[in-house]
């Protein structure tokens, strides 16, 4: 008997961050709490995104494996999933591992970030980008 838990998380534009996050009710943002309360979980964690989402507030990364998966919905019809940075000092802070698939990193005019988006701060953080 093989228990796998998995954690999968959606978004879209016009989510709202109170809610679950699931594929029928999905959140706003990647600041929504339970996006970020199980961010460093021991099981599989996924974000979906169908559209876009922002990142209000910088997300930390901790947990090496599995790795932490962000990624386009296979189900909407965009290329790509837009994460838009626009707040300044906003960034993935990763000291585990963090994975973007299909995604779109924007970084609006208000988001200068010290002029990065993602900072791999710990010795054996792994940043990895599939057909971004």
């Amino acid at each position: 008997f093989l228990d796998v838990s998995c954690l999968d998380y959606y978004v879209r534009e016009s989510g709202i961050d109170t809610q679950t996050c699931t594929s029928s009710n999905p959140c706003k943002t990647l600041n929504a709490n339970v996006i970020v309360n199980n961010i460093n979980t021991a099981d599989d964690y996924n974000v979906y995104i169908y559209d876009k989402t922002t990142l209000p507030s910088t997300l930390t990364i901790t947990r090496i494996s599995p790795v932490r998966r962000f990624a386009k919905d296979s189900t909407s019809l965009s290329s790509f999933g837009d994460i838009i940075i626009n707040e300044t000092n906003t960034y993935f802070n990763v000291t585990g591992s963090i994975l973007f698939e299909k995604i779109k990193l924007v970084v609006s005019s208000e988001g200068t970030n010290d002029n990065y988006i993602m900072f791999g701060s710990g010795s054996s953080s792994e940043i990895e980008l599939n057909d971004c």
